[in-house]
């Protein structure tokens, strides 16, 4: 492992995204349609998701709050961040990842009305095909579909993930920069994430600082974390 991926900031996905609790596949009839409103387990790390349209939700975490997207597939919830919760009904959601696990999420805000996935479809295929053969432990063909959905389809979220498992693999090289970039360019988050934890690492602070707030803009929280540290007065 080449040192640069472990920086503060850049080992926390590291360890979010080894750390995923494998994904227990249901029957498609079994799914309850997709979430919507205000779900919260009072006592857990990750306290409250607030589920809207376009398949986005809100992630309040420690006293932050962090815009995320996700896919669902056979009731299990994929977020862009690594967590995975289980669709129990239209009122509760469990904890199905090393970090929620345990905690049972009720809806404690009920929607105005029905919301709205994401081009009328809970799941975008190409992404979601990646994030399925990463929880199962199927990492290289994960890796070569998150390739081809970025390349092919200009899906941000899966350029991030490919120069992710790129750095993973083989430090922060040429073809993972390019990836974060685009993926960055195109609002990721993670992606720019990424590219200020590869800056701070070579020491250019001010560098880092812009990616960070690039980050903390896109409502990545690992960003603001890292402008915070970088500018503790912000």
């Amino acid at each position: 492992m080449k040192r640069g991926i472990f920086t503060k900031y850049g080992c926390a996905l590291v360890l979010a995204a080894l750390f995923i609790m494998p994904v227990q596949m249901g029957a498609d009839d079994d799914k309850p349609g997709i979430p919507c409103g205000e779900y919260t387990a009072d006592d857990a790390m990750y306290k409250t998701f607030a589920f809207q349209d376009d398949n986005t939700v809100i992630v309040h975490v420690m006293g932050l709050a962090a815009k995320e997207t996700y896919t669902l597939k056979n009731g299990i919830i994929h977020l862009d961040n690594s967590l995975q919760l289980k669709m129990e009904g239209p009122e509760r959601l469990s904890g199905y990842d090393l970090y929620t696990e345990g905690y049972t999420y009720l809806r404690t805000e009920e929607p105005e009305k029905p919301c709205r996935p994401l081009n009328g479809d809970a799941m975008p295929d190409c992404y979601a095909t990646g994030l399925e053969m990463k929880t199962t432990g199927k990492l290289n063909e994960a890796k070569r579909q998150f390739q081809h959905c970025c390349d092919n389809e200009n899906d941000a979220r899966s350029c991030g993930q490919y120069g992710f498992m790129e750095a993973i693999q083989n430090g922060y090289n040429k073809k993972a920069l390019a990836y974060f970039e685009k993926a960055c360019g195109m609002g990721h988050g993670g992606g720019c994430t990424n590219l200020a934890a590869y800056a701070a690492e070579k020491g250019d602070t001010e560098q880092a600082k812009a990616y960070y707030k690039q980050a903390c803009d896109l409502g990545d929280q690992k960003g603001c974390g890292g402008l915070a540290e970088l500018e503790p007065g912000l």
